[in-house]
Parts: C-alpha cells; sequence; structure tokens
C-alpha cells in the first residue's frame, strides 16, 4: 500500500494529473489582455475613420430616357440617386435622415429592393449611362 500513495497525488489511478494545454494548442483561444483589447478597439475605429474619410456618397444624377412605371406615375423623368455602399457609415443613419425629410416612412415611402433590376430596369440603365454600377 505505500506504493499508492504515489498515486494517489495523480488522483487514485484515474490517470497522470490535467495539465493546461498552452494557448497555441488547437481549440484554444487565448483572453486578449487589456492592452491587445486597446489594440483591436483602435483598429477598429480607425477602420471606421478610414471609411468615413472617403466623404459623402456620390450623387448620381439620373434621366429616364423611356417610359417608366415611374414617370406614367407622375414622377418627373430626371432625379437624384445614391448608390448604397453598406462601408460607408453614412447609411446607417438613412432612417433618421429619411423621417426628418418625409415624417411617417410607412405611410410616405415605398421601398423597393430591386437588386438585380427587375422591378426597374430603366432605372439600372439610367444608374450606368450617369456613371454609376446599376
Amino acid at each position: 500500500m505505500k506504493g499508492q500513495r504515489g498515486t494517489a497525488a495523480y488522483g487514485a489511478g484515474r490517470g497522470p494529473p490535467l495539465i493546461p494545454p498552452a494557448a497555441g494548442f488547437k481549440g484554444v483561444t487565448p483572453v486578449p489582455t487589456a492592452s491587445q483589447k486597446w489594440q483591436q478597439q483602435q483598429s477598429w475605429q480607425q477602420d471606421q475613420w478610414q471609411k468615413e474619410d472617403r466623404g459623402p456618397p456620390r450623387v448620381l444624377n439620373l434621366e429616364l430616357t423611356q417610359e417608366s412605371q415611374l414617370t406614367t406615375q407622375g414622377f418627373p423623368p430626371e432625379a437624384p440617386a445614391i448608390e448604397h455602399d453598406k462601408s460607408m457609415t453614412v447609411f446607417s443613419a438613412a432612417h433618421s435622415i429619411l423621417s426628418e425629410v418625409v415624417g411617417d416612412i410607412s405611410a410616405e415611402v415605398e421601398i423597393h429592393h430591386d437588386t438585380e433590376w427587375d422591378i426597374f430596369p430603366e432605372i439600372g440603365e439610367a444608374i450606368q449611362r450617369a456613371g454609376g454600377e446599376g
């Protein structure tokens, strides 16, 4: 029984003690230090500043050269347009800006997500003619 004293230190026959793996061990994510967290935050803020440094979105002056669903509803054939760019932080305030301009968005605005130009193909063409990506 004297020899069992040594195994008791390892967990009474349960094997060797568990040793925490090194930080580089696959599947283990090291906890960032306060300094690393600060550096990550500074990097994120710098990325945001760089996005905003590009200036405001470019305004395109569209002109519809053919009849459209919009012109038959009484809208003019000329209108300004802005292409959406998720990387520009100004678009995160779009709802607030639009509500300041028109008031009740749900009553005054129809929003169509026509990313493939299936509903308004003439708008996609007008954007391309104005130098956008339509």
